[in-house]
């Protein structure tokens, strides 16, 4: 790690060396519009400023109300989010990755099992 890590209720956040978001939610977490309200700002935080690209890791997230995720894909998290690969891995989170697909988010997102998959495809965009 390049910094001191963001610790907020749900996630856990830092800058990644190469220049993108670290963003994992912490076990069992469930999100809620504060939560997401959170993640987006310290994303922000990260991003000193500039769009950032975003590694979320939600392979262990519990729920995320719907607020939440309209918000994860508003135009605040547009203005702050560059692209954002997606960590899935249960069925709950692969569920929950998909939601995104159906709301139109207006920044490239891709779901990954792998992460250096995740971290190559985020390379094109940071």
């Amino acid at each position: 790690m390049s910094e001191e890590p963001i610790e907020i209720r749900t996630a856990r956040l830092w800058r990644d060396p190469e220049g993108f978001a670290r963003v994992v939610i912490l076990p069992e977490a469930r999100l809620d519009l504060a939560d997401a309200e959170a993640i987006i700002a310290a994303t922000a935080e990260l991003g000193r400023g500039q769009k950032i690209a975003s590694l979320a890791d939600i392979r262990e997230i519990k729920s995320v109300t719907r607020e939440a995720r309209l918000y994860f894909v508003g135009e605040v998290a547009a203005r702050i989010v560059k692209a954002q690969a997606v960590m899935v891995g249960s069925p709950l989170s692969r569920v929950i990755g998909n939601f995104y697909g159906l709301y139109g988010v207006p920044y490239p997102i891709r779901l990954f099992t792998v992460e250096d998959k995740a971290v190559a495809w985020l390379r094109g965009h940071i």
